[in-house]
This record gives structure tokens, sequence and C-alpha cells, in this order.
């Protein structure tokens, strides 16, 4: 029994494997233009609802009080 055998489960069919480098060139753009239609999306979204957001990320900082102190921005690295 050869390893080849064994893993036969895991061989494509004949019309998956011989595809043309352009067409291969063609899935990848797809894939990056639906990355870049859901990041945008996601981006948008964001942003409007960016106050909700700031509240939710907040919320454990103002549960705990004023034992630990007050949330400060002290620049644009922070």
């Amino acid at each position: 029994m050869a390893l080849r055998d064994i893993f036969k489960f895991r061989d494509l069919p004949e019309s998956e494997t011989s595809k043309p480098f352009l067409e291969h060139l063609e899935d990848l753009r797809w894939t990056i233009v639906k990355i870049a239609v859901t990041l945008g999306v996601a981006m948008i979204a964001c942003f409007a609802f960016r106050s909700v957001l700031v509240r939710v990320m907040q919320a454990p900082l103002r549960d705990v009080g004023s034992q630990i102190g007050t949330l400060k921005a002290l620049g644009i690295t922070d």
C-alpha cells in the first residue's frame, strides 16, 4: 500500500488542479475585491456607530469607578 493510496481522499478533481495561471489571478483579484468591499463596509459601520462603540469600550472603566483613575489621552502614539 502506497502513501498515495492512504491520502487519496485529499486528491482534487482534475478540473480543480489544472487551472491556467490567469484563472488563478482572476480568483485572487475577486478575493481581494471582496476583502476590500467588506473592509469598507465595516469601516463605514464603525464610523456610523462610533459613539456607541466608545461607550461600550469605556464601560469597564466606568464600572470600576474612581478606584483606578480617569482615562487620559497623552498624545497621538498612546
